[in-house]
């Protein structure tokens, strides 16, 4: 009885240091929202000669989808890249005027850490 569970217990200790990570519901959003991104929009990248800010434009779509201050970490985005989003994924979250499910989005779309997130509905040119 012993060796059985001293086995069991090595065999969760070794799971739990090389196991998967488990994913959590959250991120399942968050990457399906990533896939719809990249499939959809057509998304460039332009940073300005100072480094304050990247602009990440999308064709469809006059104006900017997202900017952000790289000295603040504050990510600003088009309410109706959200909107056009939550059509296809239906999590209210992303309608909120200071979502941080679109900051979590920028983050892992980006690599680039997101402190403050700020919805807009006018075009920016």
């Amino acid at each position: 009885m012993g060796d059985f569970l001293y086995l069991s217990i090595m065999k969760n200790l070794f799971k739990s240091l090389f196991g998967k990570k488990e994913v959590t519901k959250e991120d399942k959003v968050v990457n399906l929202i990533i896939k719809f991104i990249k499939v959809n929009f057509n998304l460039t990248e332009f940073i300005s000669e100072r480094g304050g800010y990247c602009d990440y434009k999308v064709d469809e779509f006059p104006g900017l989808a997202f900017y952000y201050e790289v000295t603040h970490q504050r990510l600003t985005y088009r309410r109706e890249l959200a909107q056009d989003i939550h059509n296809f994924i239906p999590d209210n979250r992303l309608l909120q005027p200071d979502s941080e499910l679109m900051g979590e989005v920028f983050e892992k779309l980006y690599k680039k850490k997101v402190r403050y997130s700020v919805g807009f509905s006018y075009v920016v040119n």
